[in-house]
């Protein structure tokens, strides 16, 4: 333990611990670490700060908002949904603008610039 980082290794021989446990102390967010690809760095100050306590934890990560009852519902419009990539279009379109398949909804009471 020369270096002021210490690997994930290292932090177990540390705190007496298996790396398997060091490791989901880390994920959970309960000891201080930044993960580097596949390998798990610990920085000798955060760890001691975290042995004596004096580290808190680190904030905890947002949760993704949930998605809204009515997310798929959408207000009168005469847009149209197309039925093979799901893709909304305007309604002046007669092809879909993602993938060009034919509109299959006739138009109903639309005019192109009259």
């Amino acid at each position: 333990m020369n270096s002021d980082i210490l690997t994930l290794a290292e932090v177990a021989e540390c705190l007496s611990l298996g790396e398997d446990r060091v490791r989901a102390l880390l994920e959970a967010g309960e000891l201080p670490g930044r993960r580097i690809g596949d390998q798990w760095y610990v920085t000798r100050r955060k760890l001691l700060a975290f042995i004596e306590g004096e580290e808190e934890a680190p904030p905890a990560r947002p949760t993704p908002p949930k998605p809204r009852s009515d997310a798929n519902v959408f207000p009168f419009t005469n847009t149209w949904r197309c039925g093979r990539c799901d893709q909304m279009n305007a309604p002046e379109r007669v092809e879909c603008a993602h993938c060009g398949r034919a509109r299959s909804v006739p138009l109903i009471n639309f005019r192109l610039g009259s």
